[in-house]
């Protein structure tokens, strides 16, 4: 982390501006400078992750606030560097690992926009789901190009042809998606995410004079939250999308655990690869995990004492997650713009100079000025057709790669339907003696099932005559006792008239 955002010592919890002063705004310093940076919020349900990324208007969050200062800053370069700029935005949900497009045809209309927080209240138990064409959103296919990487296909990008013009317009629309995510209550979290979303901000530059284009994705992700069922509370729906969730998490951690394994071992050693394809989200981010991207991660965790284990697992994944290194390249292109506007610009040079015939010597600084433009045209056109024969290369090799790829593809598709009969034959066997085996294993179960019933059968006559036993002995024992006791009754019978008999002796004896 760089000294100038080196954490505040002064306070005991940080706010929404310590979170962006160390994530947002180098975010932001790296689109500027042409470089792809990912944000995205990590940690359990209800620890704060669609806090801290959205916010609300009273505190926004990072995505909010990176939208303001990238709009106040492109204002002000193009001013000072006559840079043309373009901005396009695009918003998209995972939900049961099926991707959907948070934008609705007109999300710049007052219905589709919303009002008020970015942070919405839903009713209890409610949630928003499209599943078919009939509804509002489709599923959209996550694809693989040599030329472009993983993209989405058919995911609305929405610039200034759709009317997105400032910083306002990208929050509206930002609202209007939000409205659209599923959401649903648990016992953990009245408004639980049971999505992950990706917001994502493209900046583009142009500059015509020296030929130059660049552009930087910015990726906003709010996970959605790692959850226990036991404690969640998860049934039904909810509990098929906790499942997915908690699943598409584990990848998550698998992919950082590969690319750390994979930075540790040596130079010539042979790389791990890692699952990307595992999960949609991965394989969505797999540029932003582990190549050419500034990426950050925001740890979130609750203070509660119950989730102590949750929070030692988060903290210890984003310790983990700081091992990785990626590489990160500025993202341009050289075109022939340079040379038509040095063209251009010769011309006008030239009528110049013919106007300024009479004076020599500002004809000879025209000329001057001439042969230089002259001579970096020269030169810009040499390395941009270098370039853009290099670049033909590239795409004529990757192009090729993904020819021979389709080709194996299609032959293990050949394979797999000339197989498959077979496959359905030795399926078919397998499953009879798999039945046969079930069969026997059952017969075995029930004759040992008869063992134990007979076992307790004897077990309980057992238990029958050690307790006629036991009756018999406390029959006894009583009469024992009442025997006892009707011998010392007689006893004392005896006793006592014995003591009569001496006693009337006595007196007799006496009166002699």
């Amino acid at each position: 982390m760089p000294p100038e955002h080196a954490p505040h010592v002064d306070k005991e919890f940080a706010d929404q501006e310590d979170v962006y002063e160390h994530t947002g705004r180098p975010a932001v310093k790296a689109a500027l400078s042409a470089r792809h940076c990912c944000i995205f919020a990590y940690g359990q349900t209800g620890s704060g992750k669609t806090h801290t990324m959205l916010g609300t208007p009273a505190t926004p969050g990072i995505s909010p606030r990176i939208v303001d200062e990238i709009f106040s800053e492109l204002d002000s370069m193009a001013v000072k560097n006559g840079v043309t700029y373009s901005i396009e935005i695009s918003f998209m949900e995972i939900y049961n690992e099926r991707v959907k497009d948070l934008f609705s045809d007109d999300p710049l209309s007052p219905s589709s926009a919303g009002s008020g927080s970015l942070m919405r209240k839903k009713s209890k138990k409610s949630i928003k789901v499209f599943e078919d064409a009939n509804n509002e959103y489709r599923d959209l296919k996550v694809r693989n190009s040599p030329s472009v990487g993983v993209y989405v296909e058919g995911l609305k990008r929405l610039g200034k042809e759709q009317g997105i013009r400032n910083a306002e317009d990208v929050k509206k629309v930002m609202r209007s998606g939000m409205e659209h995510r599923a959401t649903a209550e648990t016992n953990m979290n009245a408004t639980s995410s049971r999505s992950h979303a990706i917001f994502q901000i493209c900046v583009r530059s142009k500059n015509e004079v020296k030929g130059i284009q660049r552009y930087a994705n910015i990726n906003l992700v709010d996970l959605a939250g790692s959850e226990r069922i036991n404690l969640s509370g998860a049934e039904g729906t909810r509990l098929v999308e906790a499942t997915r969730i908690n699943l598409s998490l584990s990848t998550l951690r698998r992919v950082i655990d590969i690319l750390i394994e994979n930075y540790q071992r040596k130079k010539n050693d042979p790389k791990l690869v890692p699952p990307y394809r595992d999960s949609t989200l991965t394989w969505i981010l797999s540029e932003s995990l582990g190549g050419n991207s500034v990426t950050m991660m925001i740890a979130t965790v609750s203070p509660f004492e119950g989730n102590r284990e949750d929070t030692v697992n988060t903290l210890r994944y984003a310790f983990k997650a700081k091992s990785i290194i990626n590489t990160v390249r500025v993202n341009e292109e050289r075109s022939n713009v340079v040379v038509s506007a040095m063209t251009r610009e010769i011309e006008l040079l030239r009528m110049k100079l013919e106007e300024a015939a009479a004076d020599p010597e500002a004809a000879e600084n025209i000329n001057n000025e001439i042969n230089a433009l002259e001579g970096m045209t020269k030169s810009n056109a040499e390395k941009t057709l270098e370039e853009q024969n290099a670049i033909r290369e590239q795409l004529e090799m990757l192009q090729r790669a993904h020819e021979e790829a389709e080709a194996v593809k299609r032959e293990l598709n050949d394979l797999q339907s000339q197989n498959v009969e077979e496959g359905l034959e030795n399926a078919k066997v397998e499953k009879e003696l798999v039945e046969k085996t079930l069969a026997s294993k059952m017969a075995e179960a029930e004759k040992q099932r008869a063992v134990v019933r007979k076992y307790e059968e004897a077990l309980e006559k057992e238990r029958k005559v050690r307790q006629e036993l036991e009756d018999k002995k406390e029959v006894v024992r009583k009469r024992e006792e009442l025997f006892r006791q009707e011998v010392m009754l007689v006893k004392r019978k005896q006793f006592a008239l014995a003591f009569q008999k001496a006693f009337a002796r006595a007196g007799q004896t006496s009166e002699i």
